[in-house]
């Protein structure tokens, strides 16, 4: 999915061949403390369950494949785990952060 990600921003965007590691690290922090009050979903699609996160991010559309994707993938149980859908969406929502920042 951060293939499809980096795909996506690249098409509106210059990008670079790859990202500081210390920026990923404190852009996925801040997305954490974002967040922290967050448990995994119960009963909820992530689209609701991320909407006060999403709903106005400037790639909207693209979190909202985000959390398309990891509900596919969450509907086998094996590939992705409830307990590992928060965590995988802070990682690809910090992936677009960094991209769209232009801070590599």
């Amino acid at each position: 999915m951060s293939i499809v990600i980096w795909e996506a921003v690249k098409q509106e965007l210059e990008i670079p061949q790859r990202l500081s590691l210390k920026v990923v690290d404190k852009i996925q922090f801040e997305n954490w403390k974002e967040l922290e009050e967050y448990t995994n979903p119960k009963g909820q699609s992530l689209d609701d369950f991320f909407e006060p996160v999403i709903g106005y991010h400037e790639q909207a559309e693209l979190l909202y494949f985000v959390c398309d994707g990891l509900e596919n993938a969450n509907e086998d149980g094996e590939i992705i785990t409830k307990d590992s859908l928060l965590p995988i969406f802070i990682m690809l929502k910090s992936l677009v952060d960094c991209l769209l920042k232009k801070i590599y």
